[in-house]
């Protein structure tokens, strides 16, 4: 068992190396945590409705809610995803319209695959369900 985790450590390590981008080894860390788990808090709404939320989710608010939802996420992350770029050699000399500009692609391919994972869930989920009937 101890050898299985150790192999999983040295695969995350080598992943930071190979996408330093995602962390701040050895360096200050221009990423703001606070947002970056409100973000996180705001995923896991928009993939399960109605689970981490302090009140009741009704179901003629919930395009409201999602959309809502999105765009704090959008938001937020995008400004989380430039301050990186900005601080990496990805985009050391980018200005700061460049570097916003390739943050919002990110940023935007994630929500898709976001997406994209939902739908997936929900297709396994049924699946599961209709194994167990």
């Amino acid at each position: 068992m101890a050898n299985k985790v150790e192999d999983l450590v040295n695969v995350i390590l080598d992943s930071y190396n190979e996408c330093d981008i995602t962390a701040r080894i050895d360096e200050e860390n221009m990423l703001n945590k606070d947002i970056l788990i409100e973000i996180i808090d705001e995923i896991r709404k928009v993939l399960f409705p109605g689970f981490f939320d302090n009140n009741k989710v009704r179901s003629e608010y919930l395009k409201f809610l999602v959309g809502e939802r999105l765009e704090f996420i959008q938001y937020h992350l995008k400004k989380q995803v430039s301050n990186a770029f900005a601080n990496q050699d990805v985009c050391r000399e980018c200005s700061k319209a460049q570097a916003e500009e390739k943050a919002e692609e990110v940023v935007f391919e994630f929500l898709n695959k976001e997406a994209g994972i939902l739908t997936s869930l929900h297709i396994s989920l049924k699946r599961v369900l209709v194994l167990h009937k």
